[in-house]
């Protein structure tokens, strides 16, 4: 398999649970209020001072008026510092099994998206084989009104190890909601399943993801989607499939699959990426975290080299 490292791809970064990226999304905290102010320009007398333009061409002291602003940024910092500590602080007690963070959260940052039950379609299989999981090898369909709409394949996180796209949160539909947003605005969307750590081994998960894909390309037509405008798009563990998936011709050939046929993919908050980079995978987790993962036995060192989308 040629190196990962010399192949380009369309990524664009993104949040979701933690996020996902538009300003109203349904796993988005609320935007900052924005302080109005008016247009400033620099006076003539002086290079480091302003003077403010008003309707009355009423003229403020520089001082005055450069001392307002320093304030307002000040405050505005201030109140976004808040926001992402109190975020962060809410989500490590969501992740830790804390029921009141995970009810607080998803009353905080939860907000549900509307789509007609008829236009959702769940638990179909993308795999029929003796070798298929009956719960593992599925896919909701969440299908927006109209035709020739593009598609997105989305991929749960949970370590390698857990998830699950029927994942709720104190009573609220994650990954359900991610599909019901977009589908909602014109963009198909499949929660796929597949196998998990330890009861497949790791390489069977970008099989999975690519299997997902590929029986997308082939029937999402026959729902009204447009089957050249594929993207695939994954949270934590699912980013990191996502993007190996998107960066490994030989699977995607193996799957009936050019490497064109991604037309673009959506990694969000992705570990594992390169795990010869001993500074990239110490920003998330210990290497042993990895490779009571990845590593295969009598494998030597080359799992870091097999499991990294990019090296």
């Amino acid at each position: 398999m040629p190196s990962r490292s010399t192949m380009s791809y369309s990524a664009t970064s993104s949040r979701t649970f933690t996020g996902i990226s538009s300003p109203d999304s349904p796993m988005t905290r609320p935007p900052a209020r924005r302080c109005g102010r008016s247009s400033t320009t620099r006076s003539a007398s002086h290079p480091t001072s302003f003077a403010r333009e008003s309707p009355t061409s009423k003229s403020i002291s520089p001082s005055v008026e450069g001392q307002k602003t320093v304030n307002m940024a000040m405050s505005r910092r201030r109140r976004n510092h808040l926001r992402m500590f109190f975020l962060g602080t809410v989500l490590c007690l969501v992740v830790s099994g804390c029921a009141i963070a995970e009810w607080v959260g998803v009353q905080l940052y939860y907000k549900n998206a509307d789509l007609p039950e008829k236009q959702v379609l769940r638990d179909i299989p993308y795999w029929n084989s003796v070798d298929s999981h009956p719960a593992r090898h599925r896919l909701d369909l969440f299908l927006p009104q109209g035709t020739q709409w593009p598609v997105l394949v989305f991929v749960h996180g949970g370590g390698w190890m857990e998830g699950d796209k029927s994942l709720r949160v104190a009573g609220a539909d994650i990954y359900g909601n991610i599909g019901r947003f977009y589908a909602s605005r014109g963009v198909g969307v499949a929660v796929i399943n597949y196998g998990l750590i330890p009861d497949v081994p790791w390489r069977h998960q970008p099989e999975d993801v690519a299997r997902a894909a590929a029986w997308v390309h082939t029937h999402i037509a026959a729902y009204g989607g447009d089957a050249s405008r594929v993207f695939l798009a994954g949270h934590s563990a699912g980013a990191q499939l996502v993007t190996r998936v998107a960066l490994d011709p030989e699977l995607l050939k193996a799957m009936g699959l050019s490497t064109g046929i991604v037309c673009g993919v959506i990694s969000v908050s992705g570990a594992a990426l390169d795990l010869t980079d001993e500074k990239t995978y110490e920003l998330g987790e210990k290497l042993s975290y990895y490779e009571k993962r990845f590593r295969d036995v009598n494998g030597g060192d080359q799992w870091k080299q097999a499991a990294s989308p990019v090296y």
